[in-house]
């Protein structure tokens, strides 16, 4: 079982791109040719226009050696504005259901074993619609070492995480709560999936807690004592078709992008199609979500009430039968009474208004409770970025659970 490419790597390219201009220039006179197209795949890719917004795929590969293409992991696209100092980094769930030419219907994470980078780019262009300017693709092998290059991170691990497999080498021992983690640890942490309820999702969300405190870790002074070492684990396992001046021109405002970089799902649900299980992306929603990085403001978190009638038609289902908990999960104090009562507005019956404790969520979840999958579609649709959960509990008083995540402003 060797499923890795961890989010700490995304996270550092990230942060190399969005950041660290200095390093990508040391790495550049420390590995002559780094990002040229000498070290990286052939592709075959549009130019951002200028000042506009730059879209990079980000690939999570689990190669096992430098000449092992492997498989995709971990697929995430960052788009950047240049012009507003804005960015959206979009998670894609590997079972993301697409078309591929010559092979049919493809869960996302096919396109780069079959056709490489440039299937993976084409792919995620496709199923977006916006153009994919630039890659870059990690390996999982330096996860551990980065990790232990800052000396550790310090996690509110979210469960008890107990799994071991010998044939994978897989060891994970963890107890729920703040804790450093070194690099073998870490790990493990984002490597967990067993214990959740919601599978892909709930690691995904383990994930991005994850990369907050590793972006805190990362952009403090003291990591400059340490940037040398990182910047020699960097060079071995990061692959780019960007080049050093291209890179160069979008950091001038690094530490505002930095700031306001919003972390996404892929919205959508999960479905079984011809006894497979897919991930089925919801179009509109993802629309606005690249919205928000075009725009001056902030898109709303919640349809208005001409909207939300439409929805309701859709559906045909009567809010008025369909009661639901609203939990805060990491947003800002006062969002889950604020969403609560815009509940009660459209007609539902909020049944209580409360806090999850020791757990953030980075994205807003409808957890759907009923055997009636429509229930929560419709609430999903009403809640822009939210993440569809289909887990029926006939114990629950509710229909629908609603975790207000952190993107939820």
């Amino acid at each position: 079982m060797k499923r890795v490419l961890k989010y700490i790597l995304i996270v550092l390219v990230c942060v190399i791109i969005l950041s660290f201009t200095g390093a990508y220039v040391y790495l550049k006179n420390l590995n002559p040719g780094y990002g040229d197209s000498d070290t990286s795949e052939s592709v075959n890719t549009p130019r951002p226009e200028k000042n506009k917004p730059v879209n990079i795929l980000i690939l999570g590969v689990d190669g096992v050696s430098k000449n092992d293409k492997g498989r995709s992991d971990t697929i995430m696209l960052l788009s950047y504005n240049p012009e507003l100092k804005k960015a959206n980094l979009i998670s894609i769930p590997r079972d993301t259901r697409i078309r591929l030419d010559k092979y049919g219907y493809q869960k996302i994470n096919a396109a780069y074993a079959y056709e490489g980078v440039q299937g993976g780019m084409d792919a995620v262009s496709d199923l977006l619609g916006i153009p994919v300017h630039y890659y870059v693709k990690i390996d999982y092998e330096g996860f551990i070492k980065l990790v232990d290059d800052v000396g550790g991170v310090k996690v509110n691990v979210p469960i008890d995480m107990n799994y071991n497999d010998r044939a994978g080498n897989l060891h994970i021992n963890l107890k729920k709560g703040e804790q450093v983690l070194d690099g073998e640890q870490a790990l493990g942490l984002v490597r967990f999936r067993k214990g959740y309820f919601n599978q892909d999702l709930g690691r995904i969300e383990t994930q991005q807690l994850f990369m907050d405190a590793f972006i805190d870790k990362v952009t403090s002074p003291s990591i400059l004592l340490k940037a040398q070492k990182m910047m020699g684990t960097i060079s071995n396992y990061v692959e780019t078709n960007m080049k050093p001046m291209e890179i160069l021109g979008y950091l001038d405002d690094a530490n505002q992008a930095r700031k306001n970089i919003k972390m996404y799902t892929l919205p959508g649900d999960a479905q079984y199609i011809g006894n497979v299980s897919y991930y089925i992306v919801n179009q509109n929603d993802v629309n606005k979500i690249l919205q928000e990085v075009n725009t001056e403001g902030s898109v709303s978190n919640s349809s208005s009430s001409t909207e939300a009638e439409e929805i309701v038609k859709k559906y045909g289902l009567d809010p008025e039968d369909i009661s639901v908990e609203v939990l805060n999960g990491g947003a800002p104090a006062g969002s889950a009474t604020e969403l609560g009562d815009i509940l009660k507005g459209y007609g539902f019956d909020v049944k209580r208004i409360s806090n999850i404790s020791g757990t953030e969520y980075h994205n807003t979840q409808v957890i759907n409770r009923n055997e009636n999958i429509k229930t929560g579609k419709m609430i999903s649709e009403m809640i822009t970025g939210s993440v569809l959960v289909n887990d029926p509990d006939q114990s629950a008083d509710v229909d629908v659970t609603l975790i207000v995540g952190k993107n939820y402003k």
